[in-house]
């Protein structure tokens, strides 16, 4: 029986999503370095609630993003109204964590998501300021991976709203700063 959009697993949607996000501290990066969740089935311990208790803020962010982007998976890639209100309010919470925790890594990437949302709900205006927002939490973090992400998407945004010159000089810096740090793929 094959894998349908239905039946994607949730733990291996947010795998991929903490491995592509660069989510080193969520649910899976936790457990990596040691947490104990009892949905694991591990015995819990003080060192592994040591390592929830010093990244629960990147463990729920991560939650809230794997959670929307399940959403866009079921609704088969472009989210249905309801599905988007659904992703748009985790991806907000999961922004509020961040910021209460003043993880600006994390609010860079999920102002990101947000901005991709908004994009793919084609409204790219929107989808603009929320990655404009990115890369200035991302600089203001001093996480150079996550602003030229963050720059990545700004120039797409402005590539869909026709804005050639601003989306070369965004891609362009983008680039840089991947190559600066030997990612020449971005990503």
């Amino acid at each position: 029986m094959a894998v349908g959009r239905q039946s994607l697993p949730h733990d291996l949607a947010q795998y991929v999503i903490e491995a592509g996000t660069g989510f080193e501290f969520g649910f899976w990066g936790c457990v990596a370095h040691g947490a104990t969740f009892k949905s694991t089935g591990r015995k819990r311990t003080k060192p592994g609630w040591a390592v929830i208790a010093a990244h629960r803020a990147d463990i729920v962010a991560s939650e809230h993003l794997a959670g929307a982007h399940m959403y866009a998976w079921h609704a088969g890639g472009a989210a249905a109204l309801g599905e988007f209100d659904a992703a748009r309010a985790d991806l907000e919470a999961a922004l509020a964590l961040g910021r209460e925790a003043g993880d600006g890594r994390a609010c860079a990437e999920l102002l990101g998501a947000l901005g991709e949302l908004w994009g793919g709900h084609q409204d790219y205006h929107r989808g603009l300021e929320l990655t404009i927002e990115a890369a200035r939490a991302a600089e203001g973090a001093g996480d150079r991976r996550a602003l030229a992400e963050a720059l990545l998407r700004t120039g797409l945004m402005r590539l869909n709203l026709a804005r050639m010159t601003q989306s070369r000089h965004d891609l362009e810096r983008a680039l840089a700063i991947f190559q600066e740090l030997g990612d020449a793929h971005g990503g």
